[in-house]
């Protein structure tokens, strides 16, 4: 299986969220030194409120693409073994992260939530969770709604696919999936749900070989090599190269 990553988009996310948390540290700890001198308690709080501000741009970088499971390389790893049919996109393209296969094209909806996950027909609903709180801070991705996620992805890629290849478009399969990144850390319920669509890292390849692809048509060569051209178009020539 081959993969593309957008490196520099990676590299500058990962670049703020660790400036972003250097400078809200700095910033903290000048505003309670400042705060001992009784004519400078404005600017103490000025600088504390500042700091907290850009903490939280910083913790969501991080929290997203930083700290491990992260979502590239986890699917990448997932997905090993796939032949070079396969092309993990991550990053470019109309998706975040989106597969092509010799079936079509699946996007991957990831989900970095912790916690407890109840799912009762088709509708989520999370639990709230200190730990949470103070692991991950006011940035932790919440659980939202993985199957209207994953609908929304799918209506995104196929959106795409009518823009840029409208002479291939409906013959193009697109499906989508939900990939919880973190299983060890998510207590999953589901009970009168979809769940062929919903999957850890370990069974994406399972999903995809035996819920997905059966329901796909395979492409004919010529539509494969369009649709993989158009994928390819922003990637630079040296990343394609690797």
């Amino acid at each position: 299986m081959k993969v593309y990553t957008n490196e520099p988009l990676v590299a500058r996310k990962r670049k703020i969220g660790t400036v972003a948390g250097f400078v809200s540290l700095v910033m903290l700890f000048v505003a309670i030194f400042v705060s001992f001198r009784p004519n400078l308690i404005a600017y103490a709080y000025t600088l504390a409120i500042t700091a907290l501000l850009i903490g939280t741009v910083g913790t969501y970088h991080i929290n997203r693409w930083v700290r491990p499971p992260v979502a590239e390389t986890t699917l990448a790893a997932a997905l090993k073994g796939l032949d070079r049919k396969h092309v993990l996109y991550n990053y470019y393209g109309p998706w975040p992260h989106l597969l092509l296969t010799p079936y079509g094209l699946v996007a991957i909806v990831v989900k970095r939530y912790e916690g407890r996950a109840r799912c009762h027909d088709n509708r989520w609903q999370g639990a709230f969770s200190f730990w949470r709180l103070y692991s991950r801070g006011l940035t932790a991705e919440r659980l939202g709604q993985p199957h209207e996620e994953a609908e929304r992805a799918r209506q995104a890629v196929q959106a795409w696919l009518r823009d840029r290849l409208p002479d291939h478009a409906d013959r193009i399969p697109v499906e989508a999936v939900v990939v919880f990144l973190n299983p060890q850390k998510v207590d999953l319920e589901m009970e009168g749900c979809r769940d062929d669509i919903i999957t850890f890292p370990k069974k994406l390849k399972t999903v995809l070989r035996k819920r997905l692809m059966p329901r796909m048509k395979r492409l004919p060569p010529e539509t494969y090599r369009v649709l993989q051209e158009a994928l390819e178009e922003a990637i630079p020539e040296e990343a394609r190269g690797k």
